[in-house]
């Protein structure tokens, strides 16, 4: 049953309450934006146009080390198989996320997600499905923050019972939607959700986006404003209206299983009362216009010395004074004529790299970056050019890193979470089965159980799918690259730390899958194949090492009687080199040994070959070097 939190006679009131109350929370954003784009606050007329642009420089930065690349992560249900997930999760990668195109690629809207949380607090998404362009599905989109107002009285999107959003239509927008709709009613069974009729009256109703402060007035475009309705709940109403008169232009329901309202925000800091949260720019804001004033002055200060005033007493040709080497000054013939520079004074020029340092750092403090310019002469230590201080402040960095990067995150998985409930949802209510092209990685583990399996695409019949309801988890950390120097130099001191501890078979065992991910992520060329080889189970939890060994097929190996094999070790080894194949008929193998290796991930084969170089004197070198040859 469906259900309205707002009375449709009462849209218009409603609309105008909760956008004077987001007034508020909107009044800054125009300083924020100036700082973000490095512009300086009210320059002192012959100051000089200059920024020092700290706060500008982490803004543009920080999303990039925080966006590498798209996330990752899996479809969960909890009533369903795997092999649904599995298949959920072909959905999602192979055809929402690369159809997902709406104001620009999916990467390229996430940067514009985590540069936007920075700035405001917060930047809120729309989620949707959009039949064109021979694609009939989910989409989002990232809106204008100043476009969305939230439910009065909440201090989180996430409580909002509704929430509002202006939309901004051209002539030829409405004039599309109108063709369109007229089209789909040519099938009988078509319902459209628009009153065409009123929406081809606001077409000539035009206005300017009184939202946009990136632009001048002169400069902006007419657009014919609607306002959206979104409200929470399964089947409730959502409605669009024409905010000056109330009137509906049009009335649809909720259609995702969960009931979410599809507007989804990013928060960089939620504070508990600001429902746009806390930014970035918000806490530097004034400690940046003391360092652009400070920045200011500084060059004022220079520009004096390079060219000082002129103190001139007698008949001067004022045109001859020019601030150049080897310049002669005209002081006619005037005997008592005279011409001197005026002296200023240096104290700002001598102290400008203290107290920018300062300013500076506290900036960086705030926000959690570093800067290795920075002395920690200028009285902070963490900002010391030793190795210590250079340490202090990546912990700060890979500190913030870490939780925006978890932000950001949780926002693309519940962005993908509502994508696909309303892909589904509106695949079902169509009565449309899609073709799923499936990817290698799905085709071979299908094969692993099933050797016959040769599809390369699978139809999801979304009839079979009705109230399905998916969650989605984002794989943590997934949008950072793996080749990371921090990530490198961990798996190094866990090597090392492996390495001065336990017997030789131990080390290795634990060695190879950590030689394994340090190779792969040094960014050497061709590292899949110098580093040792390990099962695909290896790469994630380093238990086991895939492989063969054909070169211990010999029969006397794989019949060996365990009297001969509980047979003592001789006192004396011969020294070997990796080059050299064991000779299992030469040594006396260790049955438990044997077991433990294969317990441990070797196969029987492996497990045997690895006893014999052992038996032998090998060293755990040797060891590897003699598993990469014979994989």
């Amino acid at each position: 049953m469906s259900f309205s939190y707002i009375e449709p006679e009462n849209l218009k009131q409603e609309y105008e309450q909760a956008k004077n109350k987001m007034a508020g929370f909107f009044k800054d954003f125009s300083e924020f934006e100036r700082i973000a784009n490095a512009e300086p606050k009210d320059i002192k007329e012959g100051n000089p146009d200059v920024t020092d642009a700290t706060t500008a420089s982490f803004i543009e930065t920080r999303p990039k080390a925080i966006v590498q690349k798209n996330p990752t992560g899996k479809v969960i249900l909890d009533d369903k198989s795997s092999e649904l997930s599995e298949l959920l999760n072909e959905v999602v990668d192979n055809v929402i996320l690369p159809n997902a195109t709406t104001g620009g690629s999916v990467k390229a809207k996430c940067l514009s997600v985590v540069r936007n949380m920075l700035i405001y607090g917060s930047q809120p998404a729309l989620v949707f499905i959009r039949n064109e362009d021979n694609y009939f599905g989910a989409d989002f989109t990232i809106v204008d923050i100043q476009d969305v107002y939230l439910e009065p009285g909440k201090t989180n999107a996430k409580d909002c019972n509704y929430i509002f959003l202006n939309t901004w239509y051209t002539k030829s927008d409405i004039k599309n939607i109108i063709y369109n709709e007229k089209e789909l009613a040519k099938d009988k069974d078509y319902k459209t959700t628009w009153n065409l009729k009123k929406l081809e009256e606001l077409q000539e109703k035009t206005t300017t986006k009184d939202t946009d402060i990136s632009t001048t007035e002169t400069e902006q475009a007419e657009f014919i404003r609607l306002v959206c309705v979104f409200q929470r709940g399964v089947d409730n109403v959502f409605y669009t209206f024409d905010p000056d008169t109330g009137e509906i232009v049009r009335e649809w329901k909720n259609i995702d299983p969960s009931g979410k309202i599809p507007i989804i925000y990013a928060y960089y800091d939620p504070d508990g009362k600001n429902p746009l949260g806390l930014s970035a720019i918000r806490l530097t804001r004034r400690l940046q216009d003391m360092l652009d004033i400070h920045h200011q002055n500084y060059q004022f200060q220079v520009g004096l010395k390079s060219a000082p005033p002129t103190k001139i007493r007698g008949n001067v040709n004022t045109e001859s004074i020019v601030y150049e080497p080897y310049a002669v000054w005209d002081l006619g013939s005037d005997l008592n004529a005279d011409a001197a520079v005026v002296q200023t004074d240096n104290t700002l020029i001598n102290t400008f790299p203290t107290v920018q340092g300062i300013l500076k750092s506290n900036i960086l403090n705030i926000t959690n970056n570093g800067d290795t310019s920075i002395s920690a002469e200028v009285g902070n230590p963490g900002f010391s050019k030793t190795p210590a201080g250079v340490n202090a402040q990546q912990d700060r960095i890979n500190i913030a890193d870490n939780y925006l990067r978890g932000q950001f995150e949780e926002w693309f998985g519940e962005i993908l979470e509502t994508m696909l409930n309303l892909h589904i949802a509106a695949h079902y209510q169509a009565e449309i089965d899609q073709v799923v092209p499936l990817s290698q990685r799905f085709i071979e583990t299908k094969r692993k159980i099933d050797p016959e399996f040769r599809l390369t695409k699978e139809t999801i019949k979304y009839s079979d799918l009705k109230d399905l309801l998916v969650k989605f988890k984002v794989d943590a950390s997934s949008s950072k690259l793996d080749n990371d120097h921090e990530q490198l130099e961990t798996l190094k001191d866990l090597l090392q730390i492996r390495l001065e501890s336990g017997d030789q078979m131990e080390k290795y065992l634990k060695i190879a899958p950590l030689v394994y991910q340090i190779v792969k992520r040094s960014g050497v060329p061709d590292a899949e194949e110098i580093a040792p080889k390990v099962s695909e189970e290896d790469e994630t939890n380093a238990e086991s090492i895939d492989g063969s060994n054909p070169m211990i097929d010999s029969p006397q190996l794989q019949e060996q009687a365990p009297e001969q094999a509980n047979m003592s070790q001789p006192e004396a080894q011969p020294e070997i080199n990796a080059e050299q194949k064991p000779n299992a008929n030469q040594v006396q193998l260790n049955p438990e040994l044997v077991a433990e290796l294969v317990q441990n991930g070797l196969s029987e084969k492996q497990a045997q070959g690895v006893a014999s170089y052992l038996a032998q004197g090998g060293s755990p070198e040797e060891v590897d070097e003699f598993l990469r040859s014979n994989k």
